[in-house]
């Protein structure tokens, strides 16, 4: 299993070196030069850096990039493994040690607030979407209540309009209930949102949810353009527990969406939807299921 997931990892480092460069964060000297090894004879965009980590999922506790009066600056929140549930203090460390390296070519802010990148999603236009149980959340900042959230998060990415939803996650999500396994923007007046069949366990939160997604309306008041994403099946881990598959949770880099697909009869009709939104980039199958 570990080699199946490795080899997705180097896949996906693969289709994003293609057209931009990516950073990877390797726990030591010995994986910095495998990894080396491996990609750099056909990926030239890669920069393998020895930052040891908890965690792999840096989509979650790496910096946020944020456009302030034409410069790029990060904001780095701090990362409690969502909510105290894991050990969390390498990866809280992670964007501090790049910094020190140096790898970005902008400054960074240092934000005391608990927020993991997943679990907020914007249309690049000033219009957040996201659950509140992921964020509003005792567990990760004590005290504080949606409106400080509010306030705090328009001022610091220039959040304008609210899209709240309530939602716990799916079967075996860790998160919460991240936004980015459920509802996404393909453009400021495009949501995609996850379905699933009638006999999967998520079937009634999620019909719930579409429920609140189509109740969601624009700055000005119109609708949204709502897009469901077929079920993508139910999968299970060596022990038999859910795994919070989802279409919804694809990556958007400068050139490529990459999408990742299980192996399913809808895989086709999600790659075609992605192709219709995102005429402009490459769309590219990443094998999420093993």
């Amino acid at each position: 299993m570990l080699d199946r997931i490795t080899a997705t990892y180097l896949e996906i480092a693969r289709a994003i070196s293609r057209s931009q460069l990516l950073i990877i964060l390797a726990r030591d000297a010995s994986l910095k030069a495998q990894l080396e090894e491996v990609l750099l004879a056909d990926a030239h965009y890669i920069r393998v850096v020895v930052i040891p980590t908890n965690d792999t999922w840096i989509r979650d506790y790496g910096p946020l990039s944020v456009e302030i009066d034409n410069c790029i600056a990060h904001l780095n929140f701090r990362f409690d493994a969502w909510g105290g549930k894991y050990d969390a203090s390498l990866d809280d460390a992670a964007s501090h040690a790049l910094e020190e390296q140096q790898l970005f070519g902008c400054r960074m802010q240092h934000v005391s607030l608990v927020i993991e990148g997943g679990a907020i999603e914007t249309d690049g236009n000033g219009t957040l979407i996201a659950t509140r149980g992921s964020i509003v959340c005792e567990k990760r900042n004590r005290g504080m209540d949606q409106s400080g959230f509010e306030e705090a998060l328009s001022r610091l990415l220039g959040i304008r309009h609210f899209l709240w939803l309530d939602f716990d996650g799916l079967h075996g999500d860790d998160t919460d209930g991240h936004i980015d396994t459920v509802v996404r923007f393909a453009n400021p007046e495009t949501l995609l949102y996850t379905t699933c069949s009638m006999h999967h366990p998520d079937h009634a939160k999620l019909r719930q949810l579409e429920r609140e997604v189509l109740a969601l309306r624009m700055p000005d008041g119109k609708p949204y353009r709502t897009i469901p994403l077929p079920c993508p099946g139910l999968h299970r881990d060596a022990d038999g527990r859910i795994l919070p598959a989802s279409y919804a949770n694809y990556l958007i880099t400068n050139k490529q969406v990459l999408q990742p697909v299980y192996a399913q009869q809808n895989d086709a009709r999600v790659m075609d939807i992605m192709r219709e939104l995102f005429p402009d980039r490459e769309i590219v199958a990443i094998t999420a299921a093993h």
